[in-house]
């Protein structure tokens, strides 16, 4: 064959390449994945670009994960919830329980995440409402985004684990960017799920609904104990938890 022959017919073959940002790769090759910027990955096994999640390089150097020979992200599992720290942060006056999940409803929105939000709070005054109660359902919480491969990246198993430590931080916000720092997180619960009862007086802003200085509310630490880090100042700020029911 003319070599300036072969030439054409290999481009045509792959327009994969950065001029482009075409990502169809030849017939019997890694369609989306490439070897490199200009050459088509070959091969459909799991070792090259199959259905096995191998990892693959597209054009322009993101590492995306490998779905039916076409890179992508995963998809959550059916029936998956999802689970997020707000970007915003608030003092403790939320307006409440109620206000509480408002504000997680509008974050959601924000992020275009659909369904039914509340946030990880507990009341300790008075009538004593555990945050493990208000949440509804049996997940499995995944984070909102996925990881630099594109798996999603689970959180909780189901309900129960919810009185256990997060599988991993809970460090996404609603639109699925990873935290640059840490964030303290108003919750007012125990590990257990419970409201707090780290002391004989207050632990959730006058049931979250005082901000001023002088009383408190418990947090959490996105890279530390994720629900019962310490008490803060309700005049303080701090993100929420917010889980898809």
């Amino acid at each position: 064959m003319n070599r300036a022959l072969l030439v054409v017919f290999l481009i045509a073959a792959s327009s994969c390449g950065p001029a482009t940002q075409q990502y169809v790769c030849g017939p019997n090759n890694c369609t989306g994945c490439c070897a490199s910027a200009e050459i088509c990955d070959t091969g459909t096994t799991d070792f090259r670009c199959g259905k096995g999640g191998a990892s693959c390089n597209v054009c322009g150097g993101s590492a995306p994960l490998c779905v039916d020979q076409a890179c992508g992200v995963e998809a959550l599992p059916a029936g998956a919830k999802l689970v997020f720290v707000t970007r915003t942060t608030y003092s403790g006056n939320l307006g409440g329980l109620t206000g509480a999940d408002g504000l997680c409803a509008a974050a959601a929105g924000a992020g275009s995440l659909s369904g039914t939000w509340r946030a990880w709070l507990s009341n300790t005054v008075g009538t004593r409402v555990n945050a493990f109660d208000r949440i509804q359902g049996d997940g499995p919480w995944y984070l909102t985004g996925t990881d630099t491969s594109g798996r999603r990246i689970k959180a909780f198993n189901n309900k129960a684990s919810l009185r256990t430590a997060p599988l991993a931080p809970i460090d996404r916000n609603e639109l699925g960017v990873k935290l640059t720092n840490g964030q303290f997180v108003w919750t007012g619960t125990e590990p257990t799920g419970n409201a707090s009862t780290v002391s004989a007086y207050d632990n959730s802003c006058a049931n979250w609904t005082e901000g001023a200085f002088g009383n408190q509310g418990d947090i959490g630490d996105v890279y530390g104990q994720w629900t019962n880090q310490r008490g803060q100042d309700c005049a303080s700020v701090a993100a929420l938890y917010c889980f898809q029911q």
